[in-house]
């Protein structure tokens, strides 16, 4: 049996997250996946990533940021080539979402 914790969302942050979702460019995603041959392990082995499936993994991570912003005033979760901020702001605790799809990148952190 598989159980799944329902989290309350703010209207605030519901309408966040379906902004990101509405204006994220999930096609272009796509395109970039199926140009490098990019492959997620899936049910039928693996594969590139449908937009549904691309959707449906940016949603999650979303709402497993947002979770986690229970406990913290920064989340930062990735997987898939998807990457996730979330924050909450100091001042009236309003919470913001960053969705980026990240190909490369480099830092000089220890």
């Amino acid at each position: 049996m598989k159980y799944i914790k329902y989290i309350m969302i703010g209207e605030e942050t519901q309408d966040a997250i379906d902004n990101i979702m509405d204006n994220f460019d999930f096609e272009k995603v796509h395109r970039v996946m199926e140009y490098l041959d990019w492959k997620w392990a899936g049910i039928d082995g693996y594969g590139v990533p449908n937009i549904y499936e691309l959707r449906k993994r940016a949603r999650m991570l979303i709402k497993e940021a947002v979770k986690d912003l229970e406990r913290d005033k920064e989340c930062n979760i990735s997987t898939g080539g998807f990457c996730v901020s979330a924050w909450r702001a100091p001042e009236d605790d309003k919470v913001f979402i960053k969705l980026s799809f990240v190909i490369t990148d480099w830092n000089n952190y220890e």
